[in-house]
């Protein structure tokens, strides 16, 4: 009885488009918004961190469900990105850096570190929203080999596409300091 109940509330409040549902005593409910997770951003949601509260610009990734992406965030004229890999439950906060890379090293020395390879992944881009302030990057529908390099808490992703290359640097961040809110 209860499941026909609800099955017929669902149907009511579909035809009723732009309304909110009524609650007790005639007062509309309250609609939740889809939850947000970190693979799941969209351009227009905020991620907050440490009293800041990020911008979800735009976002790249590959083509196949399940793999990397990488959100632009920003807050004012600062500018970061969140990378997501797949299998990996806390995300990287980074920032652009500009990085010198010949082939496929296996180690990489930048900011008076030596980086180790984790994971490489050469796959077709999609873009979602303003990845770049600079109207040259297309990304979307571009060949792309990522990877991933780590020393200690820091991560370096390098992002190669043809002859430009791009780098990013940061720290892992644990999921639970970040809150992610949707937008629109």
């Amino acid at each position: 009885m209860a499941s026909i109940g609800l099955a017929s509330y669902a149907l009511w409040s579909k035809s009723r488009p732009g309304e909110l549902p009524e609650g007790p005593r005639g007062a509309p409910l309250a609609l939740e918004a889809a939850e947000r997770t970190c693979a799941t951003l969209e351009p227009g949601d905020i991620v907050q961190h440490l009293g800041t509260d990020w911008l979800v610009e735009g976002a790249i990734g590959f083509a196949e469900p399940g793999g990397q992406r990488l959100y632009r965030l920003s807050d004012g004229n600062a500018e970061r990105f969140l990378h997501v890999a797949s299998g990996e439950l806390d995300p990287s906060l980074l920032a652009r850096t500009l990085v010198a890379v010949e082939g496929a090293p296996e180690t990489l020395a930048h900011a008076g570190e030596i980086f180790r390879l984790k994971t490489r992944t050469v796959g077709q881009l999609v873009r979602s929203g303003a990845f770049s302030a600079r109207a040259d990057e297309r990304f979307a529908g571009e060949r792309a080999t990522i990877s991933i390099y780590e020393t200690g808490d820091a991560r370096l992703v390098v992002i190669a596409r043809g002859a430009s290359v791009d780098g990013y640097l940061g720290e892992r961040v644990p999921a639970h300091l970040l809150e992610l809110l949707p937008g629109r």
